[in-house]
């Protein structure tokens, strides 16, 4: 289950009309630092990481469906372009280890790169 956010001290702007080609913070909580930043869902998701803190902490915050929310761990995977069936461990160690990972395509496609020269 993802942690939602309903506290007094979120500040939200008003959300894009169209999809972007990078992340749309959209607001923040409390001081709005890395894990405290909230996103659009209609823009690529942040850099996850393997040690960030906050209530967002490893994945960010998004708004979705009204709500705020950080990523569930199979929306994590994805985002990283595992299969929601990876295994990673339960907790915030799942969010670590995908943090401390690779996207597989991404190193797929610079294998392939280097492969034809």
């Amino acid at each position: 289950e993802p942690l939602i956010i309903k506290r007094n001290d979120i500040f939200i702007k008003d959300e894009p009309n169209n999809l972007a080609l990078a992340p749309i913070q959209i607001g923040y909580v409390n001081k709005g630092g890395q894990g405290e930043r909230i996103y659009s869902v209609m823009g690529h998701a942040v850099t996850q990481s393997a040690s960030s803190g906050g209530v967002g902490k490893r994945c960010g915050l998004y708004k979705v469906n009204g709500e705020i929310r950080r990523l569930h761990i199979k929306e994590a995977k994805r985002v990283m372009g595992f299969n929601t069936g990876h295994y990673v461990s339960g907790g915030l160690l799942g969010y670590s280890q995908l943090g401390n990972s690779v996207i597989p395509s991404m190193i797929n496609t610079i294998y392939q790169s280097v492969k034809m020269q």
